[in-house]
């Protein structure tokens, strides 16, 4: 049974807790700081403010909408950067984040309703733990005293994601699409790194039996002693005096 990041809160993870909290903290001294950052569908076709799509993910609409993000993001995120490494997990953050932001857009083209969170990002982390940890048993709440498997836990938050978005009024102003936009584009962000790591594989394997062929030590022959790199041996006493040196 596990709870928590593991060993210590990992850096990029640590970098991006202190952005989202910092964001959090000038959306509420600054006037209209979620209005300028924020998602909006139709401002993005019509005047092409682009950079929502990575600034949205920074805001949070109060202190629960945070708190669950960051603790998803604490928890789910330190094991899947030890594994990817700081610079590939920063580039899925925030992939993950953007195609979560251009679902919404796709499916709400029109929509004036500003759409803000790292909701997107958190549910591409936590897909990921499940693909790579499916059997972790996790205490989340209403599970607290009862474990629940990381890959029952994604496909119980993908049901809900899916549920709400297909619900009136897109589940009660929660962007579930976006939620299961994150979720997707994990799923095959992580599908093709896969088979990447499988071609890299097959290519290392193919080059080692390569270079096996072409330096393979033949041993006999006319029974003269080789050495390691498969050349005869000169015996000792033979011929020391007339080595040369450059």
């Amino acid at each position: 049974m596990r709870f928590g990041p593991g060993t210590g809160i990992t850096p990029a993870v640590k970098v991006l807790l202190i952005i989202n909290v910092v964001a959090f903290f000038l959306q509420n001294i600054i006037p209209n700081f979620t209005g300028w950052f924020a998602l909006q569908p139709k401002d993005v076709w019509s005047s092409f403010y682009l950079w929502e799509l990575v600034t949205y993910m920074f805001l949070h609409g109060g202190f629960m909408h945070i708190l669950f993000n960051m603790f998803a993001l604490w928890m789910f995120g330190c094991q899947i950067e030890r594994l990817f490494g700081q610079k590939r997990f920063y580039t899925f953050y925030l992939l993950t984040g953007i195609a979560a932001g251009l679902t919404h857009l796709i499916f709400m083209p029109m929509s004036n309703a500003a759409v803000i969170g790292a909701s997107g990002a958190t549910y591409g982390i936590l897909l990921a733990y499940a693909l790579y940890f499916p059997d972790t048993k996790l205490f989340i709440f209403p599970f607290v005293f009862t474990p629940i498997k990381a890959k029952w836990l994604v496909l119980i938050v993908g049901a809900i994601a899916l549920f709400g978005s297909v619900s009136a009024q897109g589940g009660g102003g929660v962007a579930h699409l976006a939620h299961l936009g994150g979720m997707v584009f994990a799923y095959f962000y992580i599908r093709r790194l896969r088979f990447l790591n499988d071609i890299h594989y097959l290519i290392q394997k193919v080059r080692q039996r390569s270079l096996r062929k072409k330096y393979k030590v033949y041993e006999g022959g006319n029974g003269q002693d080789r050495s390691s790199d498969g050349f005869p041996r000169r015996p000792r006493g033979e011929d020391d005096n007339d080595s040369t040196v450059h």
